[in-house]
């Protein structure tokens, strides 16, 4: 008794001390505390270039949000195994100890007081549940695969977004340090804010990267330029990804509505309970296969009548809701089909100014009028130009990356 005593006040012990809370708590602070420490310094990096497809294939493959949508198939590629693993037969290990604390026997440990056994039971869930699982399972392994695919497309947007405005900031930067003295403005005022740009630009290309060892650059020479021919044909139909994803909701939704059907159908569970492969009792041991007695199967067929209409009910705003959905869904696509014609339309629209500026540009600088006054004037008007070029440089980005997002870069598979 004493030795049984003090097995239990073992394990006490050890269940309180496992499960002190605020050495728990210390142990996660001071490890983000740590963490904190050890974080980059912007003052002690240095640059580092990289081409386009150098800095695509790095942020492919560290991206932390690509690494989390990976993660998502990976689960749910587990669930759609875990369809087939619910029915594989579960192996029941059973330790079972009778003793009289009080009165009666002895105090004293004894093999007599315990058993052992070991048996199996199959469970066979209903025939319409299981085609019903694994079909579940099987569109939200497609859903997740279409959202990393989806993911994918948005960090190489974000990433051409970056690389452009990036160099439009250098261009920026080299365009107000030329006319700092007509506008009245220091260059340390000007190197002030350049250094402010490229922290932040650190910040992004690291969360970017999941990196923030360097400071990245991209050679602006390898980003590749846009083809708005390419997008005006794109345009005449909506992109497959996109539209697989729209797809994914409405196939939910039916989904949903067949779910509660199959309330209506009859169900039945078969439970299978093998004899026990293996049994001691009171010290005696019975040897493998030896409880042919307890083989037993059950079996449950009803079917549920729904006399509160709750089903009924059910079904009725379920189908409904995929109406609702049906004409959500179409005028998201006009919307998007409207938004994506503006897009292509300003586009084109904004490269034919930006050639007939280019070619005033040239004229500009061969005027053969050299006074001075007029040089000046020439030089302010250029210098005009060229700001006035790179704010619809970058509205041009924006609508660059709008329609990345839709449609992806030129190669990319959708």
């Amino acid at each position: 008794m004493k030795h049984l005593n003090s097995c239990v006040s073992v394990m006490l012990c050890a269940i309180m001390c496992g499960c002190s809370v605020d050495r728990r708590v210390e142990d996660a602070y001071e490890t983000l505390r740590q963490t904190y420490d050890n974080l980059p310094d912007y003052e002690k990096t240095s640059f580092r270039e990289l081409t386009w497809t150098e800095a695509c294939k790095l942020a492919l493959a560290q991206n932390i949000e690509l690494q989390q949508s990976a993660h998502d198939i990976e689960k749910a590629r587990y669930e759609v195994r875990k369809v087939y693993l619910d029915v594989i037969p579960l192996v029941n290990l059973g330790f079972y100890y009778n003793k009289y604390l009080f009165g009666g026997g002895n105090n004293y440990y004894d093999s007599r007081d315990h058993d052992y056994d070991i048996n199996v039971i199959f469970n066979l869930p209903s025939l319409t549940q299981l085609p019903m699982n694994r079909y579940t399972a099987l569109l939200s392994l497609f859903r997740a695969e279409k959202n990393y695919d989806l993911k994918r497309r948005d960090v190489t947007a974000r990433l051409y977004k970056l690389a452009r405005l990036s160099a439009l900031a250098g261009e920026q930067y080299r365009a107000d340090c030329t006319d700092a003295e007509y506008r009245h403005v220091s260059k340390a005022q000007l190197e002030r804010q350049r250094e402010i740009s490229l922290r932040s630009e650190w910040k992004e290309w690291g969360t970017l990267f999941n990196d923030f060892r360097f400071r990245w650059k991209i050679k602006p020479e390898s980003i590749p330029r846009m083809n708005w021919r390419r997008f005006r044909f794109c345009s005449r139909k909506p992109d497959r990804l996109v539209l697989m994803n729209m797809a994914l909701e409405l196939e939910a939704s039916r989904l949903r509505k067949l779910g509660i059907t199959l309330n209506y159908w009859p169900v039945a569970d078969v439970h299978f309970y093998s004899p026990r492969l293996f049994n001691m009792s009171g010290g005696h041991d019975s040897g493998f296969m030896s409880g042919g007695s307890d083989v037993r199967m059950d079996m449950n067929f009803y079917l549920r009548l729904d006399t509160q209409l709750k089903n009924y009910q059910a079904l009725k705003q379920t189908k409904k809701e995929y109406s609702f959905l049906l004409d959500t869904l179409r005028n998201t696509l006009l919307d998007r089909r409207e938004k994506i014609l503006a897009l292509v339309e300003s586009g084109q629209e904004y490269e034919e100014w930006r050639d007939t500026m280019v070619s005033y540009k040239e004229f500009l600088s061969r005027m053969e009028d050299r006074k001075p006054a007029t040089l000046r004037r020439q030089m302010e008007e250029g210098m005009k130009l060229e700001r006035d070029c790179l704010v619809h440089e970058k509205e041009q980005v924006e609508r660059e990356c709008a329609m990345i997002l839709e449609y992806g870069l030129p190669g990319e598979d959708s």
